[in-house]
């Protein structure tokens, strides 16, 4: 049964990935460096803290 649930939170994160790379303002605010120097790790960041968030709070 765990790997059941290993299985959706790996999906429901890459679906999470998905969403913010389909995502023009976020795509334009890494293209334009709009972050700083390390704009594109705070949008990878993004992804984990946004599933973490969905995880802590799941119920």
């Amino acid at each position: 049964m765990a790997g059941a649930a290993e299985d959706v939170r790996t999906l429901f994160g890459a679906a999470i990935r998905a969403a913010l790379e389909a995502w023009p303002a976020l795509q334009i605010a890494v293209e334009n460096g709009f972050g700083g120097v390390h704009t594109q790790e705070k949008a990878e960041w993004l992804g984990g803290a946004v599933e973490d968030y969905f995880i802590a709070n799941g119920e």
